[in-house]
């Protein structure tokens, strides 16, 4: 019997452990209703203040491109490329930095199907701004919800080792 008790307050205290990791929780969520989510768990990297950085974009759209002076003329193609919102994550010794992104593309789309006759080389054009960082504190939780100045709202929740 007690030995019984050993083991399953040995497995208790070992399960726990398992959850006790660095966690950071983003949803960024746009004006049009468009969500992004995010769950990190910030390894040992992190825990140990070495320089590292997480990157996340919002799934590629693709958009059309036109080549001139193929074998047969125009050619058209794809070009996949991310329209919403993103996240870098920037490490520090004592701080963890969420850095909100907006990426837009330049489209080319009408142009190209306007054209006929005539051929220019037509691509997009990706274009990306940071409109927002969050300066968070190692071993301090923080939950909190942000509205941005271009619509974003962001709330994220940071849970320490």
């Amino acid at each position: 019997m007690q030995f019984a008790k050993l083991l399953l307050l040995s497995t208790i205290l070992l399960s726990g452990a398992t959850f006790a990791e660095q966690s950071l929780n983003v949803e960024v969520v746009t004006p049009n209703g468009l969500t992004f989510k995010t769950g990190q768990i910030l390894g040992e990297e992190f825990a140990e203040g070495r320089s590292n950085q997480i990157s996340k974009k919002i799934s590629p759209t693709g958009y059309q491109a036109i080549r001139c002076g193929g074998p047969w003329g125009a050619v058209k193609y794809r070009v996949m490329l991310s329209n919403g919102p993103g996240l870098k994550i920037n490490n520090s010794k004592d701080h963890i930095v969420i850095q909100v992104i907006e990426y837009s593309v330049i489209s080319k789309d009408q142009a190209i199907a306007t054209m006929g006759i005539q051929c220019v080389d037509t691509e997009p054009t990706q274009i990306f701004r940071s409109i927002e960082e969050i300066k968070l504190i190692k071993n301090i939780e923080k939950q909190e919800k942000i509205n941005l100045s271009n619509g974003y709202t962001v709330k994220y929740h940071y849970t320490p080792q």
